[in-house]
């Protein structure tokens, strides 16, 4: 098993365009035992095996195969008819597929209803899925009836997708309550601003007293859900989010509204690492424009990581420690725990400290690669998950967050909308080479030199539009 194993992951990789070193993959394996079929475990370890060689690779089972989840973003390597099968194409008529066996791969093609029919294993490795509930496998196989957590993913604030997810969320927990199960929903916090805190603070009360008491304000005003009242909020499915809860609340069900147990250490470390953040941020444009390639991928990857070990890495740990408990508090009313995160906390789960728990989440996006909506935030979505990538790999990926920042910017003032912006900028500048991004950077110079010069906010918004302009001419040529 792990000798076909390590050529189907190879063959994977391949077949995302990645070329990947056998050995290293090989030794990845080395704590999968001579098993006769692919395994949560021989899943999870071979989706780890490819993050190291760089692919966001993730573990997945479908739980349900309903006719709207029929068809999958490919390749994905999975386990059929009792070989390895790693599934190229999937369409509504056909899936077009390979078999390992001894080292061989034969290709073949059958039509859809019947592929499924035998697909009765339905574990695999692959990218992140968009728009599927998924149970994410990070070893043995959990049951159903376990504590469950449901993590939803934003990728996309358009409201294309949410039908299917509210349609899902609605039954996830209607089938809780049937089941006599606690229903709890896990608010993130967002970030306090600053200006808020310190609003509230008095002679009497320090700058730590005034941020418990506005995260007292929040608690009561999300906990009115428990009584059947949804609060207002201002993002749309938030809103609808609420009003679901609200609702099943009104009809009985135990529903738990908790809010994100952000510490005031925390929030001022976030705070703090921010102001730092902001004067580089400022800068950026001019290095782009004036320095060497290695100086701005360097100052974007410090921004990203400075703002990552924070917000990102230690806020997430904070976060799973506080799910943790909540688990060991309510484990006998075997809580369905649900909460809705930005994309760059996609796969935090599977750090989760309690093993015994089923882990669901689901990818919010309205096009079929939603990592790659994550624009800014993509080196932070690879280092959550342990995604190893070279040197000059991360300094590329940095260039072009970058330009893919501004170039967003540009076709938002177009008129696109934010998920057409990102994706748009995300295929302009994916394959860029060095060379490439050194041409688009010589085109912007000469359109900021020989463009109208402006002042104020005025100014800068003209000269964004000029270098986006500028980007998508080059880009073009």
């Amino acid at each position: 098993m792990k000798d076909e194993l390590c050529t189907a992951l190879c063959t994977l990789a391949a077949a995302l365009g990645r070329k990947v070193n056998e050995s290293e993959v090989f030794q990845a394996l080395r704590d999968i035992s001579d098993e006769k079929e692919f395994s949560s475990h021989a899943a999870w370890a071979g989706a780890r095996a490819l993050r190291k060689q760089g692919l966001l690779t993730c573990a997945f089972s479908l739980p349900t195969l309903s006719s709207e989840q029929r068809v999958l973003r490919t390749p994905f390597l999975t386990w059929w008819k009792g070989q390895l099968c790693l599934v190229t194409e999937m369409s509504t008529a056909s899936v077009g597929y390979k078999l390992f066996e001894s080292q061989e791969t034969q290709d073949a093609t059958s039509p859809l209803a019947s592929w499924l029919e035998q697909w009765t294993r339905r574990v695999f490795i692959s990218l992140p899925q968009p728009n599927l509930p998924l149970e994410v496998l990070r070893g043995e196989d959990v049951a159903e009836s376990a504590v469950t957590l449901l993590s939803i993913y934003r990728f996309s604030h358009e409201t294309g997708p949410w039908e299917r997810l509210l349609d899902y969320l609605k039954q996830l927990i209607d089938e809780a309550v049937i089941e006599g199960r606690l229903i709890i929903f896990l608010d993130e916090l967002g970030l306090i601003p600053e200006e808020t805190v310190k609003a509230y603070i008095s002679d009497v009360r320090s700058e730590k007293e005034a941020f418990a008491y506005v995260k007292d304000l929040l608690t009561r005003e999300v906990r009115d859900i428990e009584r059947g009242f949804a609060p207002y909020d201002q993002d749309p499915l938030y809103q609808r989010l609420y009003q679901i809860l609200a609702e099943r609340a009104r009809k009985g069900a135990r529903i738990s509204v908790v809010l994100e147990d952000l510490s005031y250490e925390l929030w001022e470390q976030i705070i703090s690492r921010d102001k730092e953040i902001d004067p580089k941020q400022q800068g950026l444009l001019k290095l782009l424009l004036f320095a060497q390639l290695s100086q701005v991928a360097n100052t974007v990857i410090e921004i990203a990581r400075l703002r990552w070990e924070v917000n990102g890495w230690d806020r997430d740990q904070a976060f799973l420690l506080q799910v943790a408990r909540l688990i060991e508090e309510k484990r006998n009313e075997r809580p369905l725990l649900i909460n809705l995160r930005t994309a760059s906390h996609f796969g935090t789960e599977t750090r989760l400290p309690s093993t015994d728990v089923r882990l669901l989440c689901y990818a919010l996006s309205e096009v079929p690669e939603p990592e790659y909506l994550a624009t800014e935030s993509y080196l932070n979505l690879l280092w959550n998950n342990g995604v190893v990538l070279g040197v000059e790999e991360t300094a590329l990926m940095a260039v072009k967050a970058a330009l893919g920042s501004i170039l967003c910017t540009y076709k938002l003032g177009q008129g696109k909308s934010p998920r057409q912006a990102a994706w748009e900028a995300h295929k302009a500048l994916v394959a860029l080479s060095r060379e490439d991004l050194e041409r688009v950077r010589a085109t912007i110079l000469l359109e900021v030199l020989l463009g109208t010069k402006g002042e104020g906010q005025e100014g800068a918004r003209n000269l964004l539009e000029r270098i986006g302009r500028a980007i998508d001419k080059a880009l073009a040529e």
